[in-house]
């Protein structure tokens, strides 16, 4: 009996010798099992990380199935048909009857017109296969490539943050960057003073690409050779460290609107203009944060 090949996983291959015994422990059908297989190598595929295509669908696993089917017995060979002689002889119980003998024979080549995988079979067969056996497996697994495709197209049409929230992953990932357990202000900075009447002392530091160095002090186990924070970061770390914060607070405490707030968030605002200064003023501490007064609805 030929082998499984090797480049098939470790988890293909446990959960088709599994199909295999309960196939000899007649607890599923060969039906149950060539569709149960078919399953197997579609989970595999998603779980690597693969994207399903329909030739995926309609052409490799099917014919990684049939090698398992042939392999463990689940379908007969499909290169040899049985034939039942017809009774020839006139004195015979019925004229062409059929007899009670068959006889297995080889498919001629001119009929196997069609292939699975490497192996060629006849269009029949191949019909059987794909539209009949495997018909359902495949739809539900094209409804599951096309789940697939809309979710990676919702990812991709995220974009900007929503108004008002930070991007969560960005935030996930200036949460650890901040986090005053891994990079500690030299004790005379802990607290950074704000401009009279600004409000108060701030809890944190300005927030610049340089912190020691902006602020005359030293940090400690500050990476080494890190790159300055750009626009972005430096705004979702505020927002970290100023819980409650949205982004209309700060377009509001900066006075800018929200067309030129987003060029300032994606770098085409120059630094040296009035917007991108009031913004900045606002991150540093230089101007005191206020909550956006909500609106009013006339009755």
């Amino acid at each position: 009996m030929k082998t499984l090949p090797e480049n098939w996983s470790p988890t293909v291959l446990e959960g088709l010798y599994l199909l295999g015994a309960k196939r000899r422990e007649k607890r599923l059908g060969p039906l149950e099992c060539i569709q149960e297989a078919y399953d197997i190598f579609a989970t595999d595929e998603v779980k690597a990380g693969k994207k399903l295509i329909e030739t995926d669908l309609d052409e490799r696993i099917p014919a990684q199935v049939f090698e398992a089917a042939r392999h463990f017995g689940w379908i007969a060979d499909p290169s040899k048909r049985t034939r039942h002689p017809v009774r020839l002889i006139p004195d015979s119980y019925a004229e062409g009857a059929i007899t009670n003998s068959p006889v297995t024979e080889r498919i001629p080549g001119a009929e196997l017109v069609e292939s699975i995988g490497d192996f060629r079979v006849t269009a029949r067969f191949k019909a059987q296969f794909l539209d009949g056996w495997l018909a359902g497996r495949r739809s539900y697994w094209r409804g599951k490539m096309y789940a697939q495709a809309q979710d990676t197209t919702a990812a991709a049409e995220v974009g900007a943050p929503e108004a008002g929230r930070p991007d969560e992953s960005t935030l996930g990932r200036n949460v650890e960057r901040f986090d005053d357990r891994k990079i500690r202000i030299s004790q005379g900075l802990q607290t950074a003073e704000t401009p009279a009447g600004a409000g108060g002392s701030q809890p944190w530091p300005p927030l610049l690409p340089d912190l020691g160095e902006a602020v005359g002090g030293e940090t400690e186990h500050a990476e080494v050779g890190s790159e300055p924070l750009s626009r972005e970061e430096r705004l979702q770390a505020f927002i970290v460290a100023h819980p409650g914060t949205t982004l209309a607070d700060i377009k509001y405490s900066a006075r800018v609107h929200t067309s030129e707030f987003q060029d300032w968030r994606n770098d085409r605002l120059k630094q040296e203009s009035v917007m991108s200064q009031r913004i900045e003023d606002v991150l540093s501490g230089a101007t005191q944060l206020k909550k956006k007064p909500p609106k009013t609805h006339k009755d």
